[in-house]
């Protein structure tokens, strides 16, 4: 009997070391199996935020009672992201307990000195090691009272020697201690949350990167779509010139200021090969404004003339300046062209206008001066009815001088907007009918037509000035239409209601399409005819502004060859209605 239990316990001690073997191979395999659950779990998603809730509620029961996870955010405190509890009604006290922590708040809080150091805090027996630690403060004292934790392990997240954020395991219901082996597995457990917190961030840091990359790439198309427009659409020649490859770039206006294609391929040299002097010496190749930039000098408003394929020398005023890199050095040039062509027109036509009144000035004044002379000369006597024809003559040149300097007089007001208007009711039929004589004297030998309805609504207008008007009108179409024809004013209801349209037609010469908006500018006169009419240019100029100034509009209608009708509305007066 002796000897059988000897026996047997000879057997169980034999195979004592192989049951222990088998025990901690099946620990390990468990372990095995948790890690690869917890890095598929890891890896399953790049919200580390959820993910990270997941392993928490996966360490629930097999390393832990309960386990809290935080990560470290951008205001440097930890904040909860992952909370599991084997007890589902204490899972909301553990949360509560688990608020966020600044980190420079100077809390004696074990998980803030797990993060701020970056090495775990392993509490085998958690209230004996606080009570030798530190005297327990309000949160350790509920830790221990309402949670009943028996054993915890506090480790950092911690990844490319960043520390991002820490992991809480703790045993209590369980009772369970900790050991070695469960401080190994935790902290590979933290390894692995960290990769993979760390991956996410990274995978973030590059999107967000993507993005911006992406926002800077279409501003930058938005910027170079707006220069693009800009260059596009600005009336003056504008090239960019590459220091390095003398390679150009123009833009439209510049284009047709050449009056060729400008390739990219083109060097400056040859491009504004075109620019000369102004008095049409070529330039030499160091004398161009882009040349004299790319050595580093700014041109400015230099008048140069840039000589057309078809021969014309057309000015312009030419700016140059270098466009450096980020090192100082000059990359290149913006050479900018401004077309004088029109400011040398307005010259000429200024030069036109001083030859022409000159002209209007000087042959009333030579008239009379002629007729004074001839009638102060000694010995001379004239008859009664030649001096009275001779002192008509110097009559008709004063007036013609004095209403000359009172249409400039009145030019000048209009543009100031200073001219005085008296306005009235008045009825058109009376107004023609009191200058009829005047009208009929400006039509001169034309036949004049004059059909204004008796029912016609008054107006509200200056009677001298609107006289004015239609008299300037008739005037211009008597100078324009071959004598013998008709010159027609007519006045009716405008089409709008709230006016009355006065209209003077003629069957002359008419009036080219290109020059029918022109034709109201001052001291611009028709090409060809107006070489052939006298008149400075200021009638139609000053029909223009005494209209408006009266709140209406004026326009023309003109076939060449067929002749001219100008038409102007004036508003009605307060109280009239339109006729039907």
């Amino acid at each position: 009997m002796i000897d059988a239990i000897a026996l047997q316990k000879r057997r169980a001690q034999s195979l004592a070391p192989e049951q222990a073997a088998r025990t901690q191979a099946e620990a390990a395999q468990r372990r095995l199996v948790f890690l690869a659950e917890a890095g598929s779990v890891l890896c399953a998603s790049l919200d580390y935020e959820a993910t990270l809730a997941h392993v928490a509620r996966l360490a629930v029961p097999y390393l832990a009672d309960w386990c809290t996870v935080r990560v470290l955010e951008d205001d440097q405190s930890l904040h909860l992201v992952g909370v599991a509890h084997v007890d589902p009604a204490k899972e909301e006290l553990v949360r509560t307990l688990a608020r966020p922590i600044p980190l420079a708040s100077g809390e004696p809080h074990p998980i803030v000195q797990v993060a701020l150091t970056g090495q775990p805090t392993f509490y085998p027996r958690f209230a004996h090691s606080l009570a030798q630690a530190t005297p327990p403060d309000a949160w350790h004292r509920k830790l221990i009272r309402e949670l009943g934790v028996v054993s915890c392990i506090m480790l950092p997240l911690v990844a490319r020697g960043r520390t991002l954020g820490a992991i809480c395991l703790a045993s209590s219901e369980s009772r369970r201690r900790y050991g070695p082996g469960d401080l190994a597995l935790a902290e590979e457990l933290a390894r692995r949350c960290a990769v993979a917190v760390d991956n996410t961030r990274l995978y973030r840091e590059a999107q967000q990167g993507l993005i911006r990359e992406q926002a800077a790439r279409a501003e930058a198309e938005a910027q170079r779509t707006r220069l693009h427009a800009i260059l596009q659409s600005t009336p003056h020649g504008i090239l960019f010139i590459e220091a390095e490859t003398g390679r150009m770039v123009a833009n439209p206006a510049a284009r047709q200021l050449f009056g060729c294609p400008i390739a990219p391929e083109v060097g400056h040299v040859h491009a504004v090969g075109h620019l000369r002097h102004p008095d049409g010496r070529p330039l030499e190749v160091e004398e161009f404004p882009s040349s004299r930039a790319l050595r580093g000098q700014v041109v400015v408003d230099e008048e140069l003339l840039v000589i057309h394929p078809d021969g014309r020398g057309i000015p312009a005023l030419v700016s140059a300046a270098p466009v450096r890199d980020p090192q100082g050095r000059v990359a290149g040039v913006v050479e900018v062209l401004q077309d004088l062509s029109a400011f040398k027109g307005l010259e000429r036509l200024q030069e036109d206008f001083l030859s022409m009144m000159i002209h209007e000035l000087k042959t009333p004044i030579t008239a009379i001066k002629a007729v004074a002379g001839g009638l102060l000369r000694e010995g001379v006597v004239l008859e009664a009815a030649i001096q009275r024809e001779l002192l008509r003559a110097v009559e008709e040149e004063a007036d013609h001088l004095a209403q000359l300097v009172a249409d400039l007089l009145d030019v000048a007001r209009l543009e100031a907007r200073a001219l005085p208007l008296d306005l009235e009711r008045c009825h058109l039929v009376d107004l023609v009918r009191e200058h009829r004589r005047h009208l009929d004297a400006l039509a001169q030998d034309h036949l004049l037509q004059v059909e204004v309805p008796l029912d016609l609504p008054e107006v509200l207008a200056d009677y001298d000035q609107v006289g004015r008007v239609i008299a300037n009108l008739v005037s211009n179409a008597a100078k324009y239409s071959p004598p013998g024809n008709a010159i027609v004013v007519r006045a009716a209801p405008g089409t709008e209601g709230r006016q009355v349209v006065v209209s003077v037609a003629d069957r002359g010469v008419g009036i080219p399409p290109a020059e029918l908006g022109r034709v109201f500018e001052k001291f611009y006169r028709v090409r060809e005819q107006g070489e052939r009419v006298p008149g400075v240019g200021l009638g139609l100029a000053l029909c223009k502004g005494i209209v408006q100034a009266h709140g209406g509009s004026i326009w023309v209608e003109s076939v060449p060859g067929q002749g001219s009708t100008f038409r102007f509305s004036l508003p009605l007066a307060p109280g009239e209605r339109a006729t039907e």
